[in-house]
């Protein structure tokens, strides 16, 4: 049976929700949870993560996005699972995917987009090594479950609404030069407060858009 690498980014842990609906969304689709933990990574460990992408102009902030909060890393096993996954995580850049795929439901902005899925099964063969290796995945698809399942129970009521839309609209606003950097901050704030359970993760996450958007406009 195939296998690959499904991380939740901090932006997905943050907006409690997001996080919650995307794992559920996969556990709808059959899939096997093999390995669940929720964790803190280094920036060691991001840079050996992220190492195809050294040199390139946006690899810094990737390493402070990964790192801002803890993530939530899963191994996933299933029939043509990478392709499979991929699919339903839907584009990359957030706000040109997909509407019915987890990115275009709840992604912000570009990169700002959920989650991390393994592009082939080569790579999900070296990512699933490195992270169970790494971080001491403990692989029991029964505790997995369980942690996944208790995890979607935490956190899936927790949205007062929800803010994608006018959280696209504030990036697709500040990347059309509509609005100051000043407004944009202040009411990505806003927002992202509505979401988040502490205030050093809305300044956290706040600061990691924008830097997103700013290297858009490179």
């Amino acid at each position: 049976m195939d296998r690959t690498l499904f991380v939740l980014k901090p932006d997905a842990v943050i907006r409690r929700y997001v996080g919650a609906y995307a794992l559920k969304r996969l556990l709808n689709e059959n899939f096997k949870v093999v390995a669940f933990k929720e964790t803190q990574i280094s920036r060691d460990f991001a840079e050996i993560h992220y190492a195809e992408h050294k040199g390139k102009f946006f690899y810094n902030w990737l390493i402070d996005f990964i790192t801002l909060s803890y993530v939530v890393a899963t191994v996933i096993e299933g029939e043509n699972v990478v392709k499979r996954v991929r699919e339903i995580l839907g584009s990359t850049m957030a706000h040109k995917a997909a509407p019915d795929t987890i990115r275009g439901k709840y992604g912000i902005w570009g990169g700002i987009n959920v989650a991390h899925a393994s592009d082939s099964p080569e790579t999900a063969d070296r990512e699933v090594n490195l992270w169970i290796t790494n971080l001491d995945l403990e692989e029991d698809v029964e505790k997995a479950t369980t942690k996944t399942q208790e995890y979607i129970s935490r956190w899936e009521t927790s949205k007062q609404g929800d803010h994608t839309k006018e959280l696209r609209e504030l990036c697709k606003r500040f990347d059309e030069n509509g609005i100051s950097m000043d407004t944009f901050e202040e009411q990505l704030k806003y927002y992202l407060r509505l979401d988040a359970e502490e205030e050093k993760d809305v300044e956290g996450l706040a600061k990691i858009i924008i830097g997103n958007m700013l290297l858009s406009k490179k």
